[in-house]
């Protein structure tokens, strides 16, 4: 797999800010890396927020490293799940979040 993609590169951002870590390899495991059900919440709201596809939560558990992860995001935005627009990581800043 391509590791240098877009995809890719912006589910290793996410996953290090949200378990703060100072970087996320392509198979680091979400969970062993302190990921936990309320974390993966979030990281699909991000996914849903930064690439415009809805990745179910249960998708984190049975592809949890990035690399994993990164192919199911290609295989929705390929297959024509209608992705927005790409967001900034600014304007994902908050996904997850509640107000």
């Amino acid at each position: 797999m391509n590791t240098h993609t877009p995809v890719h590169q912006a589910l290793a951002d996410d996953w290090a800010l949200l378990l703060g870590l100072d970087a996320v390899g392509s198979d680091d495991d979400f969970f062993e890396a302190g990921g936990h059900s309320l974390v993966a919440i979030q990281l699909v709201a991000r996914i849903r927020a930064r690439h415009g596809v809805e990745v179910p939560v249960a998708e984190v558990f049975t592809h949890p490293t990035v690399g994993e992860l990164a192919q199911v995001v290609l295989g929705l935005l390929e297959d024509g799940a209608s992705p927005h627009s790409p967001h900034s990581p600014l304007e994902v800043e908050g996904a997850g979040r509640s107000a």
